[in-house]
C-alpha cells in the first residue's frame, strides 16, 4: 500500500475537508510507514490539533485539499501570508493544519486532541508565541486592522475606480491589493474632506498604521516573519514551549490518549 492508494479513497467521493477517518487498520498503515513514524514518536516531541472525534482513532490529512480562512476576522492576514514574497518559504495558511506543540494548546478547538504526524518530512511554520494573534508587537492586534481595512474600504471605497465592489476582497489578492493601493491614491490625492479621510484611517492609526500612501507595504511591516522571530522547521525537537504551528502536506492524525497503545 504506498502512500497515495490511502489518500486517494478520502476525497473520491468530492470530500474536502482535508481530513477524515480512514478504513485501512492502523496497524498495516504503521508497519507501513514505521521508517517516518516511529522516530517522531520516539523522540516524544509532537504537534497536537483538536479536532471532530473521528471513529477508529485516527485519520489521515491533506492540507492540500483545504481552502481554510482566517478564523474568528476577516481573511486578510490570510491572503496576505499565502501570496507576498517574505511569507514564501511557509506553508500557505489556507492551505494547512493549524496546531501547537503543547497537548494543552490544542484541548480547546475540538472534542479530541490529535498528535499530528507529519508523513511528507515537510516544512512546519511556527510562531514566536502561542498564537498567531500574540506573536507580533502588543499595538498589533490583527483582528482590530482587519476589521479597520474592513470599514477603512467601506468608507472610501466608493471614491475609487473600484468602487463597484462593496467589500474589500478575502479571497481574491490581486483584487484585495489593486483595492488598499486605490484607497492609499485617494488618501495621498487629499481630494476628498479631510474629517473623512482622517475619520476612516483613525482605528489603522492606533493599530500601528503610518504610512497610507503604501497600505498594503505598511502590513506586511507589521507582520514580517523575520522581524518577529517566525521560524521554520521539520525538526519538531526544538519545540521545548507552547508555539502555534502550522504545516501542509499528507499527515497522520491519531488521538493522544490512545498514542502510546500503538507504539508499545
Amino acid at each position: 500500500m504506498k502512500l497515495n492508494e490511502v489518500f486517494a479513497p478520502l476525497y473520491e467521493n468530492g470530500n474536502d475537508a482535508g481530513y477524515m477517518g480512514s478504513d485501512h487498520p492502523l496497524e498495516k498503515v504503521l508497519d507501513q510507514y514505521a521508517d517516518i513514524i516511529k522516530p517522531i514518536i520516539h523522540n516524544g516531541t509532537y504537534l497536537y490539533r483538536g479536532m471532530r472525534h473521528m471513529p477508529g482513532g485516527f485519520g489521515f490529512g491533506d492540507g492540500s485539499k483545504l481552502n481554510r480562512k482566517s478564523a474568528n476576522t476577516r481573511n486578510y492576514y490570510t491572503l496576505i501570508m499565502d501570496n507576498v514574497p517574505e511569507w514564501e518559504p511557509y506553508p500557505k495558511r489556507s492551505k494547512s493544519f493549524i496546531c501547537s506543540s503543547q497537548r494543552s494548546g490544542a484541548g480547546g478547538y475540538g472534542q479530541t486532541v490529535y498528535v499530528v504526524i507529519p508523513l511528507e518530512g515537510q516544512d512546519i511554520g511556527v510562531c514566536p508565541a502561542p498564537d498567531l494573534w500574540g506573536s507580533f508587537d502588543k499595538d498589533t492586534v490583527l483582528m482590530d486592522i482587519n476589521g479597520g481595512l474592513y470599514a477603512l474600504w467601506r468608507a472610501l471605497g466608493k471614491y475609487t475606480p473600484l468602487s463597484e465592489t462593496e467589500n474589500l476582497s478575502e479571497t481574491d489578492f490581486s483584487l484585495f491589493k489593486n483595492q488598499l493601493d486605490a484607497v492609499s491614491k485617494v488618501i495621498t490625492a487629499r481630494e476628498i474632506d479631510e474629517d473623512e479621510i482622517e475619520d476612516a484611517i483613525r482605528d489603522l492609526t492606533y493599530d500601528g498604521f503610518k504610512d497610507f500612501s503604501d497600505i498594503l507595504g505598511e502590513y506586511r511591516k507589521l507582520i514580517d516573519p523575520v522581524s518577529h522571530g517566525f521560524k521554520i522547521t521539520k525538526d519538531m525537537n526544538g519545540f521545548l514551549v507552547r508555539h502555534e504551528c502550522w504545516l501542509s502536506g499528507k499527515v497522520l492524525f491519531v488521538d493522544a490518549d490512545d498514542l502510546h497503545n500503538h507504539f508499545r
